[in-house]
């Protein structure tokens, strides 16, 4: 049937729309129908038997014809009927001896000309006699055995005379198949792994009976030569380029040879000592990898060295640490470290950047080589312990987002004597003011402790603490503005003296403060909020003009700020802003201070609440009685899913009428059908949340006439 007939008996409409339109008939033609005559089902064959078949295609299909194809558990005997016999049925002769006796499914599967199948099955069970009877005769059970080993089986023939091989068996694995008798075969133990083995063997006749021994046991010990790869080792740092592998082995007769492996493929033989191979990794992938050695020796025996795991990295640059040498010892608060690293083509950087790591932690990123060409930084030494330390160094070429290998770790030695210092506050070149902390870290060396820190001011000991922390406060407030030397002196029980400077700035004090004129606003409008920067010293009350001040933001209940602006202050100190946040918000104004004049300050905080933004329509706001209208809202910012609700006055309070949900465009709607005149009042209400507080939108008043 065509569309336009269908069309026809029902739209004339549709008739225009579709009128070139065909729609294909199906016809359904149902699978060929068959049934297994013989054997029957559960039935005990052997032999040669008839697989007898009743078949017919479907007559819907037409063609006459039916390809019937034989087959056992799944698999297609390659012996098809496509004719049937005289008795109409498809039949073929199955030889039962080529199968194992037992439990097995007659598969038979039926085919037409129209494409379609039908698969039969039937259970039966091949028996074709007793299966010969097979016995391990040597080695005996419990055997050690070693080198090359006879093994061998006495086989007597079961129903079937003749027997057509005898497969003997390591566990599950086939060592070897012997077609004549006496049946033995050579089994090679030389490559196996010592310990217990499981021998059998299945002997298979003529009508394909399959016959098993009992398995027995035997030790397999064979003399193997140890291998071990001496180079590169285990380690965390990446191999490049070309790299040497080297092996030593021994055994109880001179070694042959030796192959190595990389990743358990085969990499190369070396066949006299030194067994050193020169490996080009560019030829690997980068990433892990696993090396092993296999030495051989002249009897024919095998030994395999433990795995070595490493990493190829030829993408990213290697460093290389130049000083200090290794097994050196240092000692003072400014050792030099230093490191050369290569370039690779796939660096786009002018020149990568190195890290120095000691103890695993990093003493910092040099970004250039220094005037030496290399790369260098100081560490000191005296804030470690004395004694073995380890360093090593990284590079990268693409801002430290992917590093090169690690180089080798290099051991050195600390040999410290006096104390060691570090400034825990105020740190190097810190602009300071009003009373602040002064304290050091101490380490003691040679084990020694610690009897005493002076702290000085520009010379001049201000104080003096026996125990930690080391700290006394230092009062700025009648001290210039400007440089300040800060020195510190650890004194110890070994009578040695420790000591470390630095320089302070005293900058004047700075006050804050933000002027915000409104608290609350709706949503969708602004204000201007101000801040005020002053400084008391070293004019009281004077005012900070053009500095930076940036006002920070944060939804109120978070903790994480935002800059919403930074404004120079004008020439009276102030700093202007437009804010309109979009829910309840948290301001704070900040001033990072001026490097050695002025110190930073931060306002108080200051919470701008916000209302959400609701208003309300009418599809009418003069009704006839018995008519409908609708009301509808809008709320900003948009809150899909909230509910509002809409509300009528009663004269003394508003009253819930009907709530609902915002809609993806934050509205809702309401219609109403009013019962009598007069005039009603509407509006509506959106309840607070931890974002916005009420929302009331402007009241309606609807006239019923």
């Amino acid at each position: 049937m065509t569309v336009r007939a269908l069309a026809r008996a029902v739209s004339v409409v549709a008739v225009a729309a579709l009128s070139a339109a065909v729609l294909p008939v199906t016809v359904a033609v149902a699978a060929p129908v068959g049934q297994i005559v013989a054997p029957a089902s559960g039935a005990t064959v052997g032999g040669v038997v008839t697989i007898s078949v009743n078949a017919d295609e479907d007559p819907s299909c037409g063609s006459g014809y039916v390809h019937v194809d034989f087959g056992l558990d799944g698999e297609s005997f390659n012996q098809a009927a496509t004719t049937p016999e005289a008795n109409g049925r498809y039949e073929m002769g199955w030889d039962t001896t080529l199968h194992r006796s037992g439990s097995h499914t007659l598969t038979i599967t039926l085919s037409d000309a129209c494409l379609n199948q039908r698969l039969l099955s039937q259970p039966v069970t091949i028996d074709n006699g007793a299966p010969p009877t097979v016995t391990i005769t040597a080695p005996g059970a419990g055997d050690t055995v070693t080198g090359t080993v006879t093994v061998t089986a006495d086989v007597t023939p079961g129903t079937a005379p003749t027997i057509s091989q005898v497969d003997f068996y390591n566990g599950t694995s086939l060592i070897e198949t012997d077609y004549y008798a006496p049946y033995s075969i050579s089994w090679g133990t030389a490559e196996l792994a010592d310990g217990p083995h499981q021998l059998h063997a299945n002997a298979i006749d003529s009508n394909n009976q399959v016959g098993t021994s009992a398995s027995r046991q035997v030790t397999v010990t064979n003399p193997h030569p140890t291998v071990t790869i001496t180079e590169p080792a285990t380690s965390e740092w990446a191999l490049h380029d070309t790299v040497q592998i080297t092996a030593t082995a021994s055994g109880s007769s001179p070694i042959d040879y030796i192959n190595f492996f990389v990743d358990d493929h085969y990499l190369h033989t070396i066949w006299d000592a030194p067994y050193t191979y020169a490996w080009d990794t560019t030829y690997e992938w980068d990433g892990p990898h696993t090396l092993s050695a296999v030495a051989a020796t002249e009897n024919g025996e095998f030994g395999t060295s433990p795995a070595i795991s490493i990493t190829i990295d030829n993408i990213n640059p290697f460093a290389t640490l130049r000083s200090p040498a290794a097994g050196s010892t240092v000692s003072g608060s400014a050792v030099l470290l230093s490191a050369s690293s290569n370039q690779p083509q796939s660096c786009p950087t002018p020149q990568p950047r190195v890290e120095f790591l000691l103890d695993g932690i990093s003493q910092g990123v040099q970004t250039s080589p220094a005037a030496s060409g290399d790369y260098e930084t100081r560490v000191d030494t005296t804030m470690l312990a004395n004694g073995p330390h380890e360093l090593k160094v990284r590079a990268s070429c693409d801002d430290g987002y992917s590093w090169g290998p690690f180089s080798p770790v290099r051991s050195i030695a600390f040999t410290n004597v006096e104390p060691g210092l570090a400034f825990s506050a105020p740190t190097a070149n810190q602009g300071i003011s009003g009373v602040t902390p002064y304290q050091v870290s101490v380490i003691p060396h040679d084990g020694a402790t610690i009897s005493s820190v002076e702290f000085l001011v520009d010379g001049t000991v201000i104080g003096t603490d026996p125990t930690a922390p080391y700290a006394v406060t230092l009062d700025t407030r009648a001290r210039a503005l400007g440089a300040h030397t800060l020195t510190a002196r650890a004194h110890d029980s070994n009578d040695q003296v420790g000591q470390r400077t630095e320089t302070v700035y005293v900058v004047a004090p700075t006050t804050l403060s933000l002027a915000v004129p409104v608290r609350t606003l709706t949503y969708g409008t602004a204000q201007i909020v101000t801040a005020t920067l002053r400084a008391s010293q070293p004019y009281p009350g004077g005012v900070l003009a053009n500095r930076n001040v940036s006002l920070l933001r944060r939804q109120r209940g978070t903790t994480a700020w935002a800059v919403a602006g930074t404004v120079a202050t004008n020439s009276s100190g102030v700093a202007s802003f437009r804010v309109a946040p979009d829910r309840n918000t948290d301001y704070t104004a900040r001033f990072a201070g001026v490097a050695r004049s002025h110190a930073a300050a931060s306002s108080a905080l200051v919470v701008i609440s916000v209302k959400p933004r609701v208003t309300l329509a009418s599809s009418s706001t003069s009704v006839t009685l018995g008519r409908s209208f609708t009301l509808t809202t809008a709320v900003g910012p948009n809150r899909t899913g909230q509910v509002v609700y809409v509300q009528r006055w009663n004269g003394s309070s508003w009253a819930n009428l009907s709530g609902k949900r915002l809609d993806s465009y934050s509205k809702a709607t309401w219609t109403f059908r009013p019962s009598a005149r007069g005039a009603t009042t509407y509006r509506v209400y959106r309840p607070a949340d931890s974002t916005h507080l009420i929302g009331v939108s402007a009241s309606l008043t609807v006239q019923i006439t």
